[in-house]
């Protein structure tokens, strides 16, 4: 999120708008706990340096969007990839 911060800030720097950066994840539990400002048990012992990402959620600079774990062309580059997974992704990797 710090890296598409500061890529948002460089757009802006040469005259590119770009109101806001878009995140997608596949953590709904996550994506909750950056929208509700609620102290949950499991998020307590969260480091304050975490609560960067809420601040981030809350001011409108970023919006966290979840995208299921069988749309993420990510995983591609961190888990085992099929065959089938190749085929749906083959455009978008290779133009």
């Amino acid at each position: 999120m710090q890296e598409g911060l500061h890529l948002a800030q460089l757009l802006n720097d040469v005259d590119v708008t770009c109101e806001y950066v878009m995140i997608y994840g596949d953590n709904q539990e996550v994506i909750a706990l950056s929208k509700n400002r609620v102290n949950h048990q499991r998020s307590i012992h969260i480091d304050v340096r975490y609560h960067f990402i809420r601040t981030e959620v809350c001011s409108g600079r970023v919006v966290i969007e979840f995208c299921p774990t069988t749309d993420m062309v990510a995983d591609l580059m961190t888990k085992p990839a099929t065959e089938s997974r190749l085929t749906v992704f083959r455009s978008f990797l290779f133009g």
